[in-house]
């Protein structure tokens, strides 16, 4: 990775050769549109609110002709917001599309640009990264992280939507441990309650650790962010395994592949009650601290321990490049 002056030089650097890159790119795929074989590509409406309604439908719309090459083009090439778009959502369109050879090329070279942006970025303060993207106004910034998936022989794509939870378990002394050190690095010690203004995130760590501390402190719970719908694929592709991955825009491959099997994706239609398996329905109705997302687990599931790794997370994601 190459070195900068900072983190924001950096970026403003690499988020200009990356638009570069990809005007570049867009050019290429105008002038060749001919040569562009869409296999597949799902419009998916924007909602224009920062918001998300799980229990709305969402229409989703298969495109062919030249409909369907102009919002490749914007997809695979846009880092800007449209006119009305939320800074807070995403431009999507997923599906399966063939280019040649050079278009590859290119596309794998602003891949790395966004890597790098990426990891200019990651290890940076909530602060910093906003003043990051403030000093670019439209851009959108989940779409210039993100990474465009490419294919070297894919054979089956299978999309759907998923509207799982983030769950993880636990410790409860595992947690206060966790707490507690941000607010040492943050304030070099435990502050109290009335110290601490009513809005801020460090209030919040310390009524978490005086409700947790009210509780056993090997018992599990739960940390439980529900998901807003989103787009996923199974994947089989050359010889590697199949996998799952998010699939919010096209994956692209060479056009000497054949055209993969593919599972279309459907309209959303929301699911208002979870399942009697899911894990949801483990923990109680209510959480134990509302503004952590903690919940307990209802009783005739509640373990004490350390937690299993197989316990630890779900629904791992394989990063494809």
């Amino acid at each position: 990775m190459n070195l900068y002056l900072s983190p924001a030089q950096g970026a403003k650097e690499l988020i200009f050769k990356l638009d570069q890159g990809l005007e570049t790119l867009a050019t290429m795929l105008r002038h060749n549109a001919e040569n562009i074989r869409i296999d597949a590509l799902y419009e998916i409406p924007l909602r224009n609110s920062p918001t998300v309604d799980k229990a709305e439908p969402i229409h989703v719309r298969s495109l062919t002709d030249q409909e369907a090459v102009d919002l490749t083009i914007e997809v695979l090439t846009s880092i800007w917001l449209r006119s009305a778009q939320s800074p807070k959502e995403t431009l999507r369109a997923p599906g399966a599309i063939a280019v040649p050879d050079l278009m590859l090329e290119q596309i794998n070279a602003t891949n790395k640009l966004r890597m790098e942006l990426f990891e200019i970025i990651k290890p940076l303060d909530q602060q910093a990264r906003i003043d990051i993207w403030r000093a670019h106004p439209a851009i959108a910034s989940l779409q210039a992280l993100r990474v465009t998936p490419l294919l070297s022989k894919p054979f089956t794509l299978r999309f759907y939507w998923d509207t799982g939870a983030s769950i993880e378990r636990k410790r409860v002394m595992d947690l206060i441990q966790v707490y507690d050190e941000l607010l040492l690095k943050n304030h070099g010690y435990r502050p109290s309650l009335q110290s601490l203004a009513e809005e801020s995130g460090d209030r919040k760590l310390v009524f978490a650790i005086d409700m947790l501390e009210r509780l056993m402190p090997d018992e599990q719970v739960a940390i439980y962010r529900p998901v807003t719908p989103h787009i996923r694929a199974r994947v089989r592709d050359g010889e590697e395994p199949g996998y799952i991955c998010s699939a919010p825009i096209p994956f692209v491959y060479s056009q000497s592949s054949a055209p993969p099997r593919i599972k279309p994706l459907l309209d959303y239609k929301p699911v208002l009650t979870p399942g009697k398996r899911s894990i949801r329905a483990q923990l109680m109705d209510e959480p134990y601290i509302d503004s952590m997302n903690i919940y307990r687990y209802m009783e005739m599931y509640r373990k004490f321990g350390p937690v299993d790794s197989k316990d630890r997370t779900r629904n791992k994601r394989k990063n494809i490049i």
